[in-house]
């Protein structure tokens, strides 16, 4: 692999490529692993919300039609309240020991506000595992001939140290200033992204890594800017045709069309990282 910072886009995604048939097998392991740990999160909310269901019915005397006809109706009223209105008809009052919705849209309001904590949890173990996803696919990108049982082994302690890495990307990067923080980061964004490389490769520590990503990037904004931004189209390009498979084939089974939908959003993650690996390799 050319190691020439000034070296064509085109190595970039021709080393991704070479990378990506290397480790094939791994790759294809883990996409599938983190997808199905996806889909047993989702499994989880879903047998969830039937139980929030079905104690509502119980509580209510509907049968499940027509629980769900009136929360939707509900939910879709609710959606253009203001937040006044919403706090009012929620119940809500200081030192409450419950939320007692009321109002004629109590139905829709109960549901949502027995369901909201679970939604949030989902949505925040989805972001765990597509963050574990992410090192992982670092950790065996930038390890040579290690396997994915290997890998797997030091995914762990790697997390941990993946956190903190990305948390003092995120003081060094300034885009917690307002109003000017999105500005500034748009240019430390660029400078620090090959860190997560440095740090998974062993090259480097938490803090060491930051600052051997501003020195290895330092007079090449530009073109670590323009790749990353290529990078993310071509991703692009390569999700969007799984996409419209996973839409067809939901459309003989649900199931089926939302594995498939996991399994891209995983090779992604996956090809995100190849192309971070090979761009840290090429800024060498």
């Amino acid at each position: 692999m050319n190691t020439s910072s000034r070296a064509p886009i085109s190595d970039v995604f021709l080393g991704v490529s070479a990378l990506l048939s290397r480790k094939k097998v791994p790759v294809a392991i883990a996409v599938l692993s983190f997808a199905m740990l996806l889909a047993v999160g989702s499994s989880a909310l879903q047998f969830k919300v039937m139980h929030i269901e079905e104690g509502l019915m119980s509580e209510l005397a509907l049968d499940q039609e027509a629980l769900r006809t009136t929360v939707d109706a509900d939910l879709g009223v609710i959606s253009t309240m203001e937040f006044g209105e919403f706090i009012q008809q929620s119940g809500y009052r200081f030192g409450a020991e419950s939320l007692q919705p009321v109002g004629e849209h109590a139905v829709g309001m109960k549901f949502m506000l027995r369901v909201a904590p679970f939604i949030a949890l989902q949505v925040l173990f989805n972001i765990t595992v597509m963050f574990c996803a992410g090192v992982f696919f670092l950790l065996l990108f930038t390890r040579g001939s290690e396997s994915a049982y290997q890998t797997a082994q030091r995914l762990p302690a790697n997390i941990l140290r993946m956190c903190g890495l990305m948390i003092w990307m995120l003081v060094r990067s300034l885009i917690w200033i307002p109003f000017i923080g999105p500005v500034l980061g748009i240019y430390m964004v660029p400078r620090l992204s090959l860190a997560p490389v440095f740090l998974a490769s062993g090259e480097a520590g938490v803090f060491q890594s930051l600052h051997l990503s501003m020195r290895r990037t330092s007079g090449h904004w530009f073109t670590v800017f323009l790749r990353l931004v290529l990078i993310l189209i071509v991703g692009c390009i390569i999700l969007w045709p799984m996409l419209v498979l996973a839409v067809g084939v939901s459309l003989l089974s649900a199931k089926l069309g939302f594995m498939l939908l996991l399994l891209a959003l995983m090779f992604m993650i996956a090809f995100l990282c190849a192309s971070l690996t090979v761009l840290g390799a090429m800024m060498a």
